[in-house]
């Protein structure tokens, strides 16, 4: 491989925002970097590609923590190098569920795990704790286009 089919690898900064291609037809969104390993994911239908004021105000489609390759490898492209101002990106808490024991149930919250209930978790509308692929974030943001469910996030329903 020539030096020049080499990618540079890309410094993930919080603040900063990424443009995700979805493929032929299916549009792009926007990735907000927060702390590490998490992004807030904006739908970008309908806005200027080149400005970003509107992301102040928009509220996110959904949290999630996505590997780091999908910013350090180009995967999706740094459009805006920040910062925005992320204070208002509140990561929402999340569950874990051990998978042999589904009664065993803790949410995490802001660096920290709790005991749960699972009727707690369902009263709140909480999502699994997991670190996402970019290509399972790009599905799960077509299927959101789309209307339809997606089944990485059903796989990690409460059980």
């Amino acid at each position: 491989m020539e030096s020049n089919d080499v990618k540079k690898n890309v410094r993930r900064k919080e603040g900063s925002v990424a443009r995700i291609d979805l493929g032929a037809g299916n549009g792009t969104a926007l990735a907000v970097v927060l702390t590490s390993p998490s992004f807030a994911i904006f739908d970008e239908r309908g806005r200027d590609p080149y400005t970003f004021d509107w992301l102040s105000a928009a509220t996110p489609m959904f949290f999630v923590a996505v590997d780091n390759y999908a910013i350090t490898r180009g995967r999706w492209p740094i459009v805006k190098k920040g910062p925005i101002d992320t204070s208002r990106l509140k990561i929402p808490p999340k569950f874990m569920q051990e998978r042999q024991r589904p009664e065993k149930v803790q949410i995490y919250e802001n660096g920290s795990f709790r005991p749960s209930t699972r009727e707690e978790v369902k009263d709140l509308e909480l999502e699994s704790l997991a670190v996402w692929s970019p290509e399972q974030v790009e599905d799960r943001i077509r299927d959101t286009y789309a209307g339809r469910e997606n089944k990485w996030l059903s796989q990690l329903k409460l059980l």
